[in-house]
């Protein structure tokens, strides 16, 4: 099938990491599927209405629209839906016409829906947003989501409270499906652990919905019962000064690693070299770092947000309330203390048998059937 990818979110210099999970998503997809990539999103010192990079990455064909921060709303969606015309001719003049338009977020709304009636294409929305999850929408973006569930084909989501919130905002066919985790980058290492040091890691931006200024405390509460507890944070943003102040300020910051942004490959390499995940947001929908920590066979303490009870229902780890210092502090003792009761490889094959690209990619193959046989999933499912 001819697969276009539709998204808001997609890494730029100035953000590496925005949406990097979209590109690992696309290439478990076109391991069955021709798929193309149209990323869209504002950008300073961008010219005239819209500019279109054509370009390959990393295999994936990917026709990338930036267009300059509208100084009166709706502009930029003029913009895209003009740029997702000139997408559709340009392709359709290779011969790739969509058979199924798959839209990371409502937000994609303006290059789905167009490409939608342009082609007369099945519309998939893969909803991540935690904004909707948790009802923090504008009353304009509940509009839109309305708008945009209303003519999709299916409403895709990976958490349960997010498919009761699509259903509210009047989808009628809905599934719960999981995002696609790269197991061959994530995998199980070879650490021995020395007998003095449990190295724990939290990757995230560094910004109020991670949590972070509780992990630290938590840290801090751990550390007499667990004395050789080190933790690694990955990751950048704008609370990084304040929270390296919070470390020293709680005399922790001998314990407490900032290593910034880190690539992928890095973030791998990392995990391998720990004996802990822990993710403390406060907000979240399907955390795919949870993923690449059991497909990384690391154990995870993390707080009850979005789909990480879901996650670790089979054994990987506990969860704990949000914004709760003591409690993550105690779990991460509890799970510190009993590590020996996780088998890393039992946690990967775990993830690799739900998250992984190759199980990916013969799920959204069954849904993509089932959209152009006209017979989506009962609502619900």
């Amino acid at each position: 099938m001819r697969v276009l990818i539709t998204t808001p979110w997609y890494p730029s210099p100035e953000v590496p990491i925005r949406g990097i999970w979209t590109i690992g998503h696309a290439h478990a997809i076109a391991q069955l599927h021709d798929v193309v990539m149209l990323p869209f999103s504002p950008r300073q010192g961008t010219h005239g209405a819209y500019t279109l990079d054509d370009r390959v990455d990393d295999g994936i064909r990917t026709l990338e629209v930036a267009y300059p921060p509208p100084k009166v709303p709706g502009l930029g969606l003029v913009a895209v839906r003009k740029a997702t015309r000139e997408v559709l001719r340009r392709l359709a003049g290779e011969g790739f016409v969509p058979d199924v338009v798959h839209a990371h977020v409502f937000l994609s709304a303006p290059a789905a829906l167009t490409a939608k009636r342009a082609a007369s294409a099945a519309l998939v929305v893969n909803e991540h947003l935690s904004r909707v999850t948790d009802w923090r929408l504008s009353r304009m973006e509940r509009a839109l989501a309305r708008y945009v569930y209303a003519r999709a084909d299916l409403v895709c989501t990976t958490a349960e409270r997010q498919h009761a919130r699509v259903r509210q905002l009047g989808a009628k066919h809905t599934r719960r499906v999981f995002d696609t985790i790269d197991t061959a980058r994530f995998r199980p290492g070879n650490r021995v652990r020395p007998p003095d040091e449990v190295r724990a890691i939290a990757a995230g931006s560094l910004d109020e919905k991670k949590g972070h200024r509780y992990l630290l405390e938590a840290v801090a509460r751990a550390r007499s019962d667990v004395p050789g507890l080190v933790l690694d944070i990955a990751g950048d943003g704008e609370l990084r000064a304040d929270l390296e102040g919070q470390a020293r300020s709680l005399r922790i910051d001998d314990r407490v690693r900032f290593h910034g942004y880190v690539t992928p490959e890095r973030l791998a390499d990392m995990m391998r070299g720990a004996d802990v995940h822990v993710l403390p947001s406060l907000r979240e929908s399907q955390p795919h770092v949870v993923g690449e920590a059991i497909a990384s066979g690391l154990p995870t303490v993390a707080t009850n947000v979005g789909s990480t009870a879901e996650m670790l229902a089979a054994g990987g780890g506990t969860v704990v309330p949000p914004a709760d210092a003591e409690a993550l502090a105690d779990a991460l003792v509890e799970v510190c203390s009993d590590l020996d009761a996780f088998d890393p490889q039992v946690l990967a094959n775990h993830a690799r048998e739900r998250y992984g690209p190759e199980a990916s990619a013969r799920m959204w193959t069954q849904i993509y059937t089932g959209l152009l046989q006209k017979s989506p999933p009962e609502s619900g499912t």
